[in-house]
């Protein structure tokens, strides 16, 4: 009976390395190899230092994600090792010069990274993507498999935000589904976020952490779902 006790209890300890998917019809578990924690921070290509996102792209702006993101599309459609060389070199660039003294200045946003934006040199990125193509390749799908598990987190996931677990899922339902439906993609949000002016230009808006903008499309969405309903109950009110 120990001994079953014992298996039984590494069984369930095994769990979290399978998921569960569905494949000719039938559900089989598979090994979950996509993760929101970044197992490669840190980057050598030859002499030059390369720095990552924190764990499920927490410290990345809106600009960085949607690029990274038309980056990794293409490489999933093309699989050009260029592609996703872009994608990483969008995500790992150098540290800023004189960083251990920014440190000190009361206006630092603790951002250790060269910053990306629509304005960065896109010369600049074609260099690191041509440096990092020469690293090993169990390191770029390792980077490849985190970005596809912080995606996948971002639309499945329920990160917790002040203190409180926020769904994001109400914000991808219906995009495979409604063929019908414009697909504006993600620099068709920045401009929908920016004609708000929650916040400000277009620039500022890109320029935005991920989860910020994140959580101003939730609050979008489910302020109108609410109306949707109020007036679908208020409809029904009026027939009676």
């Amino acid at each position: 009976e120990e001994i079953q006790g014992n298996i039984l209890r590494i069984g369930e300890l095994c769990n979290s390395y399978f998921e569960e998917i569905e494949q000719d019809g039938k559900k089989v578990k598979t090994f979950k190899l996509t993760s929101t924690r970044n197992f490669v921070p840190v980057i050598w290509c030859g002499k030059r230092k390369y720095y990552g996102p924190e764990d499920a792209l927490q410290n990345i702006t809106f600009c960085e994600y949607r690029t990274a993101h038309s980056y990794f599309a293409s490489y999933v459609s093309s699989k050009d090792e260029m592609d996703l060389c872009r994608m990483i070199a969008v995500l790992y660039r150098p540290r800023k010069p004189f960083l251990f003294l920014r440190k000190l200045f009361p206006g630092f946003d603790g951002q250790g990274r060269i910053p990306f934006t629509s304005k960065s040199n896109p010369i600049h990125l074609e260099s690191r993507a041509r440096r990092i193509l020469r690293l090993p390749v169990a390191i770029r799908y390792s980077i490849f498999l985190f970005f596809s598990g912080s995606e996948r987190y971002l639309e499945t996931g329920k990160p917790v935000i002040d203190g409180k677990e926020i769904d994001f899922s109400i914000l991808y339902e219906g995009s495979d589904h409604d063929p019908d439906s414009p697909d504006i993609g993600l620099t068709g949000v920045l401009f929908a976020l920016a004609e708000s002016k929650v916040f400000g230009s277009i620039k500022e808006t890109d320029d935005q952490n991920l989860y910020d903008v994140m959580v101003r499309l939730y609050q979008v969405v489910k302020q109108s779902k609410a109306l949707e309903a109020k007036f679908k109950n208020n409809g029904s009110g009026s027939n009676i």
